[in-house]
């Protein structure tokens, strides 16, 4: 077995795993527990975990006195450390990816209002709930990319109030629930500025007649939306039709449920085939690199035992 296995993958395992506890508990604590620091979900689940992992392998790697020597001097050896934390990082991202999942707890309502009254969850499942199909707002966008994967996406995004009661809304804030989904198209080419028209033209017919049979009761459950770019874009679809709904209710105040058609059990990531490919990967990387700089490892080695 590779000396590098000891001093160079253990140690950066051990670092993951800290990181990854300690980062959770924060998470779980002030963010899905007590919602004390509100920010994007993709920072929480992402940016946060691989950003923090990196850094503290880096750092971990530069001041080590098993490492540092080759670390300060050997650049591929610092890209080689740099990957590691980049794969570490990764599993933190996917454990925070099964946290958020994990974590949200289905709540059967028997209507709309009850929201008020519950503890906040991620997830509902709700029986009695009407649309107000007066007020439906729709924004289109499409996008085009070039380079070496061109594409062209087309994306409707639909949002329509929630009540109890559409004959009695003077005692509820008609604006304060929002049912929200979107109808996506993507092709894996870009196609020429009359296609994209025609194209264009096609999908918002379909969609048009997709929304005239639209089934608002076909879901397994209803997610609420957390900060997020999602969330942004359905709020932005708000106000593009209703932009009085945002003085009224207030942004803050909106809480827009998308609806989900797979089998609740199955919303977790599945990470044993990711986490076995990462290691595999770290595996590879530490034997060549442990054997290249065995030398010092074993001087290393030797140094300890002679204190």
């Amino acid at each position: 077995m590779s000396i590098g296995y000891k001093y160079l993958l253990l140690p950066i395992l051990i670092i993951g795993i800290i990181v990854t506890l300690c980062f959770s508990a924060f998470r779980w604590y002030f963010s899905i527990a007590h919602n004390i620091i509100n920010i994007y979900e993709s920072l929480w689940q992402t940016w946060l975990p691989l950003v923090l992992t990196i850094a503290t392998t880096l750092l971990w790697a530069y001041f080590h006195t098993s490492v540092k020597h080759i670390f300060r001097k050997d650049n591929n050896f610092q890209g080689v450390v740099f990957i590691m934390g980049i794969l570490i990082g990764a599993s933190n991202a996917l454990f925070q990816h099964y946290l958020t999942t994990a974590t949200g707890k289905l709540t059967e309502l028997d209507s709309i209002s009850e929201i008020e009254t519950r503890p906040p969850t991620r997830y509902y499942r709700i029986k009695n709930f009407q649309i107000m199909k007066s007020m439906r707002s729709a924004k289109f966008v499409s996008k085009t990319s070039g380079g070496k994967h061109p594409s062209f996406s087309m994306t409707l995004d639909v949002v329509q109030p929630m009540v109890a009661d559409t004959n009695n809304i003077s005692y509820q804030d008609p604006y304060k629930y929002w049912y929200a989904f979107s109808i996506k198209k993507k092709l894996r080419h870009k196609p020429s500025y009359f296609d994209r028209l025609m194209m264009t033209a096609d999908f918002k017919k379909k969609t048009k007649l997709q929304l005239a049979k639209y089934n608002f009761r076909n879901y397994t459950y209803l997610e609420r939306l957390p900060t997020s770019g999602t969330r942004t874009d359905y709020l932005e679809t708000i106000d593009y039709n209703f932009a009085f709904v945002k003085e009224e209710t207030g942004f803050d105040n909106i809480i827009i449920l998308q609806p989900h058609h797979d089998e609740f059990e199955h919303r977790n990531v599945n990470m044993t085939l990711y986490l076995c490919g990462i290691f595999f990967v770290l595996l590879i990387m530490t034997g060549h690199h442990g054997d290249k700089h065995a030398e010092h490892f074993y001087a290393y080695e030797e140094e300890k035992k002679r204190q």
